[in-house]
């Protein structure tokens, strides 16, 4: 056999390779997930989750939520709000949100600012949403950015912060046929068109300073 063909795997052994490896882990994982380990229960719910066995997921998600964990907290509440793989229980949901959003979760806090915009199982307060929304944004929260923006846009098509909001998350890659193009709100007619207006100067005065940025490198090379 020569070397090239020895190299060679067969899709047979990759899949043995990757079953056995993917066993040992998990072996790895249970075992420190029962020793106390709340990233291990983390990680453990993930890999359950993945692999449909939904009961399992469950149980070592609200073990490592239980335990302290941010993220568990974050996902366990999304998945009991949403019913992801998991019987819905939006009171319950909701109750896991907020104990991760006072954790400084991102997406928890931007889960109970919209909760609070669009009186979804809380009161409705838009004040409330959208103070957690801005500390979501201000964590670095894209789609935070993009609501809190086109929030304060639709209050003032004007309004400096909502427009700094929306040029931050086009800088920061969030694609432009992503950005809200109907409003969902109250607040509709031609409060909604403005926004687009507002969105739309946005992304033309950014793809204008990129092209003059181009031109005075050419001219600067020429």
């Amino acid at each position: 056999m020569t070397r090239e063909k020895a190299n060679v795997r067969t899709r047979e052994e990759v899949d043995f390779q990757e079953k056995h490896l993917t066993e040992t882990i998990e072996f790895q994982w249970i075992h420190a997930a029962e020793n106390g380990s709340v990233e291990a229960m983390f990680l453990l719910s993930q890999h359950y989750f993945e692999q449909g066995k939904v009961v399992e997921g469950e149980q070592w998600l609200r073990s490592a939520a239980k335990a302290g964990h941010t993220e568990a907290m974050c996902q366990l509440g999304c998945r009991l709000f949403d019913g992801n793989q998991m019987k819905q229980n939006k009171a319950n949901g909701i109750g896991w949100i907020i104990r991760a959003a006072f954790r400084e979760n991102p997406q928890a806090m931007y889960r109970l600012g919209r909760c609070f915009c669009q009186g979804d199982v809380l009161a409705r307060d838009p004040e409330e949403g959208e103070r957690w929304l801005r500390r979501a944004a201000e964590a670095g929260h894209m789609e935070a950015m993009v609501e809190l923006g086109c929030y304060l846009l639709e209050q003032s098509p004007e309004n400096v912060e909502g427009t700094n909001w929306i040029t931050q998350v086009l800088e920061l890659g969030y694609p432009v046929e992503k950005l809200p193009k109907v409003n969902k709100r109250e607040k509709v007619g031609k409060k909604a068109g403005w926004v687009m207006v507002g969105i739309g100067a946005i992304v033309l005065l950014i793809v204008l300073g990129i092209y003059f940025e181009l031109e005075i490198l050419r001219f600067l090379v020429d």
